[in-house]
């Protein structure tokens, strides 16, 4: 991983391209405050991280969300 500040970015921005193309994650820093994160484009992606599997419980064979609702709904009740 290497840090670099905005100003020295865009004075080197096309080495700094090549590095991010080679594979290498460059987080860019305003202020010594991280604020972009650059890395390599992956064309494929399996599941972006908003799209993830609901787990299943393995004793009750229903998703911790729905478990979770049924829980609150009996404590309602």
């Amino acid at each position: 991983m290497i840090e670099v500040n905005v100003k020295e970015l865009l004075h080197h921005f096309a080495e700094y391209k090549e590095k991010v193309k080679a594979g290498e994650r460059v987080v860019v820093l305003e202020r010594k405050i991280p604020i972009i994160d650059l890395t390599p484009y992956k064309k494929h992606v399996e599941k972006p991280v908003w799209k993830r599997n609901h787990y299943i419980l393995p004793a009750t064979k229903v998703s911790a969300s729905n478990l979770c609702i049924k829980m609150r709904q009996e404590e309602r009740a």
